[in-house]
C-alpha cells in the first residue's frame, strides 16, 4: 500500500508519532526475520527483508523530519513517501543520513550534554561542531563511488526477491551469505546511531509533545540559518 503524502502532511503530532511508532517497530521485525531466515541459508530473501528494514527506518527519519519541519517546508519530503522510484529515494537518504552520524563527534555530544543546561543549548554548540562542507564532499564522494552499498541496495533487493533473465536466468540463489554480511556491516553503524533516537521519540509523554517539537524546530531553524538551507 503506498502512503499518500497528502494525507499525512497535515497529520497531528499525535498521529505522526504513532507513524513513527509503527515505522520502528516494523523495521525491527523485518531485520529480525532477515536474521531468521539467513540462519536458514535464504540468503537471498533475507538480504532483501534486510533492505526492506532499512527503507521502515528511513520512513522514520522522514517522518520526525515532518513533525518538526515548517508546514511551507514539508513538501520537500514528498519524494521520501510518494515516488516512482521511492526504494531509491529512501536509499538515497540513507545514504545522507549515514554520512551525516559520521561528523557526529559522539564523545564531544556527551561533554556537551553534561555541561549545558538546556537541549536547545547542545543543539547550537553541535552545529558548531559539523563541518557542512566536509560533509558536502562525502556525499558527493560516495555518489561517484560505483561499489556504494546504498546505491546498490535496491538493485540487490530485487535480486534476492525476484527471478530474472539477461542473456541467462538469474535467481535469488546468487545472493551468499556473503553479500548478506556485508549488507549487515554496511547497515549496522545506521541502525545503531538511529534506534536510540528513535525508542526515545516514541516514549515522549504526550505532554511533553509540543516542547519536545519546538525544542527541535530551534535546532533546525539555527542549522538552516547558519548554513543557507
Amino acid at each position: 500500500m503506498k502512503t499518500k503524502f497528502d494525507n499525512i502532511k497535515t497529520l497531528s503530532h499525535k498521529n505522526i508519532l504513532e507513524g513513527i511508532r509503527h515505522c520502528s517497530e516494523n523495521s525491527d521485525d523485518l531485520y529480525k526475520s532477515s536474521l531468521i531466515l539467513k540462519r536458514n541459508k535464504k540468503y537471498g530473501v533475507a538480504n532483501s527483508i534486510l533492505i526492506l528494514s532499512i527503507d521502515e527506518l528511513m520512513k522514520c527519519i522522514a517522518l520526525f523530519t515532518l513533525l518538526i519541519s515548517e508546514p511551507s517546508k514539508r513538501e520537500l519530503l514528498r519524494e521520501i513517501f510518494e515516488s516512482k522510484d521511492l526504494h531509491g529515494r529512501k536509499h538515497e537518504y540513507a545514504l545522507f543520513i549515514n554520512e551525516y552520524i559520521k561528523l557526529l563527534n559522539r564523545k564531544k555530544l556527551k561533554n556537551l550534554e553534561l555541561n549545558y543546561n538546556s537541549p536547545v543549548e547542545v543543539s547550537r554548540a553541535l552545529i558548531e561542531s559539523i563541518d557542512l562542507s566536509r560533509f558536502t564532499i562525502n556525499i558527493e564522494i560516495q555518489i561517484q563511488t560505483l561499489n556504494n552499498w546504498f546505491a546498490q541496495a535496491n538493485e540487490r533487493k530485487n535480486a534476492g526477491l525476484y527471478v530474472a533473465y539477461n542473456y541467462k536466468w538469474f535467481t535469488p540463489s546468487r545472493i551468499n551469505e556473503s553479500i548478506f554480511l556485508d549488507s549487515i556491516k554496511e547497515t549496522k553503524f545506521l541502525r545503531k546511531n538511529l534506534k536510540p533516537s528513535e525508542n526515545m521519540l516514541i516514549s515522549i509523554n504526550e505532554s511533553e509533545i509540543d516542547a519536545f517539537i519546538q525544542t527541535q524546530k530551534l535546532f533546525l531553524n539555527q542549522y538552516a540559518l547558519e548554513h543557507g538551507f
